[in-house]
């Protein structure tokens, strides 16, 4: 049997959230690091399929970018995700300045709309022209969530007016953070660190065993923050988008 026959089909998923709000269709696929994996195939078989393929490449199959890359597919993030575990080792205490959201008042919502849509600059949406446009509506749509009671909410306020935020959902073996921003006029202060501790401290409760945060490497603020409060490396993602038709 010749490699060419030997070679594999890596599977495309649709993406039925994504192509809903992108209206693209939208795949995604995480290739084997195994060299056989037969991607000139993959380039022809799903030209017709989707718009968009998000390819993720994590450490063991980073050999494979300069293939993708040949295919015209381009590097739109180095996608983090860190951890840490839920009560060990660093002592994590809530400061009085942050407060858990029950309530949004119009102008909490206008404050953290707003930070959310600060906070999509940073996406990989954004540096792609053909979403770029939408970066910011999916960061409100994310918000959103924390609006409707679906994530949680710590904020940080100055004389009334929130100047920071932090969301985070629960799964079932793991608090996830989602969002974390802080207004331009107030970084530099610890204030995304409060948060973050403040997040941790009462994760606890959760009975959750770790904490996690997606995040990108290029958001070296971002990333200094978590590991100051405690968080490691866990995964580092390529994430590249593919264009099968362009």
């Amino acid at each position: 049997m010749s490699d060419r026959s030997a070679a594999r089909l890596p599977t495309i998923a649709a993406m039925e959230w994504d192509s809903s709000f992108f209206r693209k269709r939208i795949g995604r696929l995480r290739p084997d690091p195994d060299s056989s994996t037969d991607l000139d195939a993959v380039a022809r078989l799903d030209r017709s399929s989707f718009d968009c393929v998000f390819v993720e490449l994590d450490a063991a199959a980073a050999h494979l970018l300069d293939r993708w890359s040949s295919l015209g597919a381009q590097v739109v993030d180095v996608r983090l995700e860190l951890s840490a575990r839920v009560g060990d080792e660093v002592a994590h205490t809530s400061s009085s300045l942050v407060e858990v959201i029950g309530k949004w008042s119009s102008s909490d919502r206008e404050a953290a709309t707003a930070l959310a849509e600060d906070l999509s600059t940073w996406s990989r949406f954004a540096r792609d022209p053909a979403f770029a446009d939408s970066a910011a509506r999916m960061y409100r749509n994310w918000i959103g969530m924390a609006f409707s009671g679906e994530h949680e909410t710590l904020a940080w306020r100055d004389q009334g007016r929130i100047a920071g935020i932090l969301t985070s959902k629960l799964e079932p073996d793991a608090v996830w953070l989602e969002l974390l921003d802080v207004n331009d006029g107030y970084r530099g202060r610890g204030i995304g660190l409060a948060l973050v501790n403040a997040f941790l401290a009462r994760a606890v409760a959760t009975k959750r065993p770790v904490a996690r945060v997606r995040t990108q490497l290029r958001n070296t603020g971002a990333v200094r923050t978590y590991e100051r409060a405690g968080f490691g490396l866990s995964r580092a993602t390529l994430v590249l988008h593919w264009w099968p038709r362009s």
